[in-house]
């Protein structure tokens, strides 16, 4: 079969919709349940499967290069639904400690209750842990929420498949534009749709994709408890991804230019991006990634109450939680995505009351330096 470009992947792949005049796009099936007058059937109750769900989850399957996929109501309970299938009494699980916080807490909380084994790793020492500890399962970020660490995922995966690890990697913030983990080892990709591949700042989704017999089992679980996506939001996201390869090319260009703009900026302490050359994973980024991303942390030359004043001098860039919208937004990790860890876990981690987090948008890129720029000149 022809191998067509993520493009045209993105805009048509799922859309096969078999009905005798086929729409144009892909119906909202706002509905409970459906008829069935045999047992020969697809669909029985959305709580299990919708056809603009299955739509969606076609879609993901085929840009991430995986046979199946499964969509839930938001990232967490993408997250927490896998977790719970995959993980058992007396199993081992290793997670990236630098990552989201709220996933670390989770597998803390669950391994207490569960009675699993947990062992947390920094980006930089995820390999060697993984060759030493034999976990059952391995969970990463490609790029980390907010330091942009870049894990060597043709490394680890290697040694995952060898050691017969379960890899599993959060790709949200590359997005299969700039990385598609299944080309490197991975067992399962986890999105948080809320992000760039829904990219309005409207849903609130996730999305699991991987090996079939992994995704059938996480599906199962997801019908008992509950976590499968909404049909309306099924239906947005999938017109969310037929401009995710535009969207994201721009994304990462702003931000690339935002990056080596501040570079020189004197209230600026240190610039976090993956596309400089002074980034701790700029080598494993320039290998593995084919665009840098759209985020930019900055760390400032102030303390908690300056770092506050900046963001409230802002005109054009929005204080808030989340990114991979149109618009661009920054976040104060200590306060919001982090706050979950103490001050103490987040100063080991790097991440201090002076770091702000840039989702650049796609706004004229001229307007967001000046916004930026400008604030930081009140400081």
């Amino acid at each position: 079969m022809e191998r067509k470009g993520i493009g045209t992947r993105l805009i048509h792949s799922g859309e096969d919709i078999i009905v005798p005049e086929k729409p144009l796009e892909v119906p909202i099936y706002l509905t409970a349940g459906f008829i069935t007058p045999s047992l020969a059937r697809m669909y029985l109750y959305s709580r299990e499967a919708n056809p603009t769900v299955t739509a969606l989850e076609e879609k993901i399957a085929e840009i991430e290069g995986y046979p199946s996929a499964a969509a839930f109501s938001s990232g967490m309970s993408a997250i927490s639904t896998t977790f719970l299938t995959l993980l058992k009494p007396g199993s081992k699980m290793l997670i990236q400690r630098d990552i989201f916080s709220r996933i670390v807490v989770l597998a803390r909380e669950l391994s207490e209750k569960m009675n699993f084994k947990l062992i947390e790793s920094s980006a930089e020492e995820i390999a060697d842990n993984i060759e030493k500890q034999k976990p059952d399962v391995v969970f990463v970020e490609s790029e980390s929420n907010p330091l942009l660490k870049v894990v060597d995922l043709e490394e680890i995966g290697k040694i995952c498949k060898s050691q017969g690890s379960i890899l599993i990697v959060d790709n949200t913030i590359p997005t299969p534009v700039n990385l598609r983990p299944s080309e490197m080892g991975a067992s399962i990709v986890i999105h948080s749709a809320s992000k760039y591949l829904g990219g309005h700042n409207d849903i609130i989704g996730g999305i699991v994709a991987g090996e079939a017999d992994l995704v059938e089992q996480i599906r199962d679980k997801r019908s008992d408890l509950g976590t499968i996506m909404d049909p309306f939001t099924s239906f947005l996201v999938i017109r969310g991804l037929k401009t995710l390869h535009i969207r994201m090319h721009h994304h990462n260009k702003n931000a690339e230019i935002l990056a080596k703009t501040l570079q020189d900026n004197k209230k600026i302490a240190r610039i976090y991006y993956p596309g400089l050359e002074n980034h701790p994973s700029h080598r494993i980024a320039k290998k593995i990634l084919k665009g840098y991303g759209g985020i930019v942390s900055i760390e400032l030359k102030t303390d908690l109450d300056g770092t506050l004043k900046f963001m409230r001098e802002l005109r054009i860039a929005k204080p808030a939680g989340t990114f991979g919208g149109p618009e661009t937004l920054v976040s104060h990790p200590a306060s919001m995505s982090h706050r979950h860890h103490s001050k103490e876990e987040r100063e080991a981690m790097g991440i201090s009351d002076s770091l702000i987090r840039i989702s650049v948008g796609l706004e004229d890129i001229e307007d967001i330096i000046n916004d930026i720029e400008r604030a930081l000149e009140n400081l």
